[in-house]
């Protein structure tokens, strides 16, 4: 019985000493292998965070997005120019613009003031209606027209009358400001200044006018204020000589019209002082047809002005006065 039992404990002792390694390893392979699976989830965990944290809209990475197209606007290289170009340019640049423009302005102004301008003619022995050196010509084919007409030979020979054009001499900064001798004037208006004969011994004053078709009010009839214009300026410059400074300025103006003006034509205005007293002068006057053979002239437009010299006359410019 002792004898078994003893066997027994030490079979007993072998299989336990036998088997605690083995339960020993197996222990040993549990708690490592429960290390990397912690160790794993972890770092899978602070993956995840990193993750989140750079990318708020989804943990998964984005797929990589396509290159662009190539665009056909891309600037292509620029080549240099050769010296000769760069040269060309510049001379171009600086050199023939500005001298383009500056002879095309000039050539421009000089037109302009030629077009405007009179031309001086010598004295001609052969021509009676020759009066020396201060003759212009406007217009060769206006003016020859004026010197044609048998009123006009009458005054020139007349040696009481004094021919004169007040508008020809009037300075160019003053003319482009001045109603009829600058911005009324040109074709198709008052084509040339008015050709007037002043006589001092009797205070009568006559013009001769070419009135132009682009001074209508309705179609085909002259308009009444451009009329009214002329024989304001008219009567005025009749009744100027016999102020004390020989100048004035309109007190009062009135018109009566008789007839139709047609445009295109040649006219006759006739003014005469009627009343002078200190700076006051009246005169009356009249627009009329140029008188031919055999025909009187006809009334169109008849004009009574009261003239007064101001106080300040001797400030005012005196241009173009008789």
């Amino acid at each position: 019985m002792w004898f078994q039992l003893a066997s027994c404990l030490v079979r007993r002792q072998l299989v336990v000493s036998s088997a605690k390694p083995i339960y020993i390893r197996s222990q040993l392979f549990a708690t490592s292998r429960l290390a990397l699976n912690v160790s794993a989830t972890s770092t899978v965990q602070s993956a995840s965070h990193q993750s989140v944290s750079s990318s708020p809209i989804s943990p998964k990475a984005q797929p990589p997005l396509p290159p662009p197209p190539p665009s056909s606007s891309a600037p292509r290289p620029q080549r240099k120019r050769g010296l000769f170009f760069r040269l060309l340019g510049i001379i171009v640049k600086y050199a023939f613009i500005p001298v383009f423009g500056v002879s095309t302005g000039y050539y421009l102004t000089f037109y302009v003031r030629s077009s405007n301008d009179p031309v001086k003619i010598a004295d001609d022995p052969d021509t009676e209606d020759a009066v020396g050196d201060t003759r212009v010509v406007y217009d060769p084919v206006i003016d020859a027209h004026i010197d044609s007409l048998p009123l006009v030979k009458e005054l020139r020979a007349d040696p009481d009358f004094i021919e004169l054009r007040p508008h020809g001499s009037y300075p160019h900064h003053l003319r482009e400001n001045s109603l009829t001798a600058g911005v009324l004037a040109g074709p198709g208006m008052v084509e040339v200044p008015p050709i007037l004969f002043s006589n001092l011994k009797t205070h009568e004053l006559i013009a001769v006018i070419k009135i132009g078709e682009k001074l209508c009010g309705h179609e085909g009839v002259v308009h009444g204020g451009f009329l009214a214009t002329l024989l304001d300026e008219g009567l005025c410059r009749c009744g100027f000589p016999t102020l004390p400074h020989k100048v004035g300025v309109t007190a009062t103006l009135s018109v009566d019209y008789r007839a139709p003006t047609q445009p295109d034509d040649y006219y006759v205005l006739r003014a005469k002082v009627t009343k002078s007293q200190g700076r006051k002068v009246w005169v009356k006057g009249h627009i009329e047809t140029v008188p031919s053979w055999g025909k009187a002239p006809k009334i169109l437009v008849e004009s009574e002005v009261l003239c007064v010299e101001p106080k300040w006359a001797a400030s005012l410019p005196n241009i173009g006065q008789v």
